[in-house]
């Protein structure tokens, strides 16, 4: 999937919703950062960064999983053209961010989510469905494996999982990599990745993994 770029409405848009961790209602968008009239919301909805929803008779807007790849990619952009110096400020310090969670290896959500359950944010706590396919993906990377610790192609292990969907697969694969034993990486040589493997990178921290490596207990 490719990053688009976006106009500074529409960036600022996605920060707000990143740092609230939540769903918001669309009125009270404006509250936080600037309003999100229709044109900018169908462009973020057709490009699968947001999802639309109700609460009463108010529209709410939250990130999707897509939503939270770019804004953890974007935290190494410039900023849009003809950004606003205040928008170039608040690029200058989320680039500051970026490089906190890369030195730290930590993720995005980690630091602007204090309660992963919240809507559109990304569980980094397996519970419920999220633990059988955390086992599941253990079977599969077993059977793929060569030898323990060996890498294994997140894009087979997707296709092994076929019934799982996107968000449970990627949620479990994060669990799976803050264990002891356990890898996932990009792939060193990205001229190798086809696009259905950059389609079925997982993003951990700021970078887009495609390789996992379990070693033997």
């Amino acid at each position: 999937m490719t990053h688009p770029r976006l106009t500074g409405t529409q960036s600022s848009v996605l920060f707000v919703l990143m740092a609230r961790a939540e769903e918001v209602r669309n009125p009270d968008l404006s509250r936080f950062g600037p309003e999100l009239k229709k044109p900018d919301r169908e462009k973020l909805v057709s490009a699968g960064l947001i999802e639309v929803g109700r609460e009463g008779r108010a529209m709410t807007v939250g990130l999707t999983d897509a939503g939270w790849a770019w804004c953890a990619e974007e935290l190494g952009q410039d900023p849009p053209e003809r950004a606003t110096p205040q928008l170039k400020a608040l690029y200058t310090v989320l680039a500051g961010v970026g490089r906190h969670l890369t030195s730290t290896d930590r993720r995005i959500y980690e630091v602007f989510a204090a309660d992963h359950s919240s809507p559109g944010v990304p569980s980094v706590v397996a519970s419920g469905p999220a633990t059988s396919v955390t086992d599941r993906i253990r079977e599969a990377y077993h059977r793929r494996a060569a030898h323990p610790a060996s890498w294994v192609s997140l894009t087979d292990l997707r296709a092994d999982l076929d019934d799982v969907s996107r968000s449970d697969f990627d949620d479990a694969v994060r669990t799976l990599e803050r264990e002891s034993g356990v890898g996932v990486i990009p792939q060193e040589d990205q001229g190798r990745l086809t696009p259905v493997d950059r389609d079925s990178a997982v993003l951990i921290g700021t970078q887009r993994c495609h390789l996992l490596s379990i070693a033997a207990r």
